[in-house]
């Protein structure tokens, strides 16, 4: 396991600055994939065909966890993200990052549902 330095300062005041390099699970996919709860960043190839990502069981993720999936191409095939079962992303069964399009999405699980932290349209933030 490689070494990691986390620099903690404070201004005098409750604010506190953390500085760290952070590194991630990672998952590079072109095809179906049920997501794993190591992983952290779902990377997406859809130039063979559409993907669906099924997402762990809210049971198995866990209240705070959170994960990240981009489309790497710019294919009009999409990458659609399912929750488990009948489990839910936003109230709906599924998620879908469009074709024609570099999208992502950040989703995280409050332990009895999945919802959209933030989204990446078109490679902007």
């Amino acid at each position: 396991m490689a070494n990691y330095t986390v620099v903690v300062t404070s201004d005098g005041t409750n604010l506190v600055t953390i500085n760290s390099g952070i590194k991630t699970n990672t998952a590079d996919k072109t095809g179906n994939y049920t997501a794993l709860v190591t992983d952290s960043v779902i990377f997406c190839n859809a130039t063979g065909g559409g993907i669906t990502i099924t997402l762990p069981t809210v049971a198995n993720a866990g209240a705070g966890f959170m994960l990240y999936v981009k489309k790497t191409d710019a294919s009009s095939n999409t990458v659609v993200l399912d929750g488990a079962g009948a489990e839910t992303i936003d109230g709906s069964a599924t998620f879908t990052l469009a074709g024609s399009s570099r999208n992502g999405v950040q989703i995280c699980c409050d332990g009895t549902a999945w919802y959209v932290m933030g989204s990446i349209l078109s490679g902007r933030v």
